[in-house]
């Protein structure tokens, strides 16, 4: 059985925990009109993900758990992510997240954002480092666009090991989440991964990204092993520093 963690591992797998049930997600997002999707800028202006001390973000996540035969679904989990330092470096504005699950401190995350793109660099309260900071999105954010990243980090078992992730970006969508319809880019990818002692899995995950907002919906699904799980994230609530 993989270890359940909230954690949140974007991208590689969107959280650390039970892996996410089989199959992809059947949401489907209603066409949009244009989304303006030109390249964010770096630091505390940069469009998709606002990195300014003091913004907060809450979800509401809800999880299916699959080990062997016996399925079990948990009650809404309230998550929060709140950044709690702001730091230019010579590789890019670097915001380090409190992440907090029913008001109980459950992860610390670095994320990385330069003209380039928006990257998670480490997660945990020990902190676990990708080996190179780990691409969300890259600019500029073109439909169809392809990228790809393969390094040692944070897996969704809760171990470390090999990811190879397969991205692209799906582009403009309307996406629901439970403080209502947003705008947004969205960006599908497939991991998979292995860990040291040989035990392997796979995931695929949307992360849809509204711009001046920052991620307003999640989805993943993770398989490894005999056990599977399927995560959904919606956005509830954010309070962002002008």
């Amino acid at each position: 059985m993989m270890k359940k963690n909230l954690g949140w591992v974007l991208i590689t797998v969107g959280f650390a925990l039970t892996g996410c049930g089989r199959g992809g997600s059947t949401y489907q997002p209603k066409p949009p009109a244009k989304v303006d999707a030109n390249q964010a800028k770096e630091g505390a202006d940069q469009n998709f993900v606002p990195f300014q001390e003091g913004n907060q973000w809450t979800y509401t996540a809800k999880l299916t758990q699959v080990v062997g035969k016996r399925q079990q679904t948990s009650a809404p989990i309230e998550q929060t992510f709140k950044i709690v330092k702001v730091e230019r470096t010579p590789t890019g504005v670097r915001a380090t997240f409190d992440v907090t699950i029913n008001g109980k401190l459950s992860d610390h995350q670095v994320w990385l954002a330069n003209d380039k793109g928006i990257y998670q660099v480490s997660i945990g309260l020990v902190p676990k480092d990708f080996s190179t900071p780990q691409p969300i999105i890259l600019f500029p954010a073109d439909t169809n666009k392809t990228f790809k990243w393969q390094g040692t980090g944070p897996l969704p078992n809760g171990q470390s090991g090999l990811n190879t992730v397969d991205s692209k970006i799906l582009g403009p969508q309307e996406v629901d989440t439970d403080a209502g319809r947003v705008k947004a880019i969205a960006i599908y990818s497939k991991t998979s991964f292995a860990t040291p002692k040989g035990a392997a899995g796979n995931a695929t995950s949307t992360i849809w990204l509204a711009p001046g907002i920052g991620i307003a919906r999640y989805t993943q699904d993770a398989v490894s092993g005999t056990s599977a799980a399927r995560l959904l994230l919606e956005l509830k609530s954010h309070s962002l520093k002008k």
